[in-house]
This record gives structure tokens, C-alpha cells and sequence, in this order.
């Protein structure tokens, strides 16, 4: 897969997110959903410390975060 094709995924996954995305689910569930997406739709793994999809939520928006440290929280999507 060349960069653009995975430039296109990643910009793809960012919509299938939007429209699978729910109140009640947690952020764990949603990085799994984009992670598998990717996955069946051509990405083949994740280069950076094996994060697919960096998730956050609330106060957690604003943090910077290495791959290495990164824990998806398991904070539940509310309706706003």
C-alpha cells in the first residue's frame, strides 16, 4: 500500500468512525472498529508502537501522548 492509498484509508476510517460511532460505547470498543477496519481494508499492520487508531474523548482531547504510552480509556461515549 502506498502512502496515499493509506493517507485515503486513514481519511476513510475517520468517516466509517463517524458512522458507526454511538452513545454508550466506550473508546476501546471504537479503536477496535477502526483498527479492524483498517485492517480489512488493506492495512496490513501499525508501524507506530502498534497503535492503529489513537481515540480520545473530554478533558483527554487536548493531551500528546507517545505511541509507546499510549492506553485507550475506557471512557464511555455520552451523548451531548
Amino acid at each position: 500500500m502506498t502512502i496515499h492509498e493509506m493517507q485515503n484509508l486513514n481519511r476513510a476510517t475517520i468517516e466509517h468512525a463517524s458512522k458507526v460511532i454511538v452513545p454508550g460505547m466506550t473508546l476501546i470498543e471504537l479503536r477496535k472498529l477502526c483498527e479492524e477496519y483498517m485492517l480489512s481494508h488493506g492495512a496490513d499492520s501499525f508501524w507506530y508502537w502498534d497503535v492503529g487508531a489513537f481515540v480520545f474523548a473530554g478533558d483527554k482531547t487536548t493531551v500528546s501522548v507517545s505511541g509507546r504510552e499510549y492506553k485507550t480509556d475506557d471512557h464511555t461515549i455520552l451523548l451531548q
